[in-house]
């Protein structure tokens, strides 16, 4: 019986150290895939937001239909984010321009199990203010940013880059046949 016990231990830690050479080799092909993918996007970028505009631009045009049904429009692109270390730098500037209604402030609190009592004070407290959800957390939609700042620039007005990760680009568009 003892016998018998080492014999499956043994088919056990073959298999399982097989499985782990599978686990590696996929691991690796991952790696090896998602750097294939991140070259791909730079790719893509460099294409969209360089060289077909420039050629674009050497012909005076910002639209363009092939033989074949593409279509290769030139549109504006505006990028916007706000990097962490400047978020309040940014969040100032924007409620001192009058853009903090942008802006959401989310509250939420976590107490322990033997608090149970502050819990109750604290709802019954936001109850009567309305308020039931709690965890603070401020905060501009990637979205409602981009389309602000799209707005901006559209406008004239000027959004300080030293704060704020901006980005203003022409960038290609391809539409085939089938879309």
């Amino acid at each position: 019986m003892v016998n018998q016990l080492e014999k499956m231990d043994a088919q056990t830690s073959t298999k399982l150290s097989q499985e782990c050479v599978k686990l590696r080799e996929i691991n690796s092909e991952i790696e090896k895939m998602e750097e294939i993918l991140s070259d791909k996007k730079a790719q893509r970028m460099k294409l969209t937001d360089e060289i077909i505009p420039s050629l674009m631009e050497e012909i005076h045009e910002r639209k363009k239909e092939f033989d074949d049904g593409t279509v290769i429009e030139i549109k504006p692109f505006y990028g916007i984010k706000i990097d962490a270390a400047k978020k309040q730098e940014a969040f100032t500037w924007m409620r001192a321009k009058n853009h903090g209604d942008l802006i959401k402030n989310q509250i939420n609190v976590s107490l322990g199990m033997t608090e149970d009592q502050v819990a109750q004070e604290v709802l019954s407290y936001l109850k009567s203010k309305n308020l039931t959800n709690v965890e603070q957390k401020t905060d501009v939609h990637s979205s409602t940013l981009k389309a602000w700042f799209k707005e901006q620039v559209e406008k004239g007005q000027s959004v300080p880059s030293d704060i704020f990760n901006t980005y203003v680009t022409n960038r290609a568009a391809i539409k085939t046949k089938k879309e």
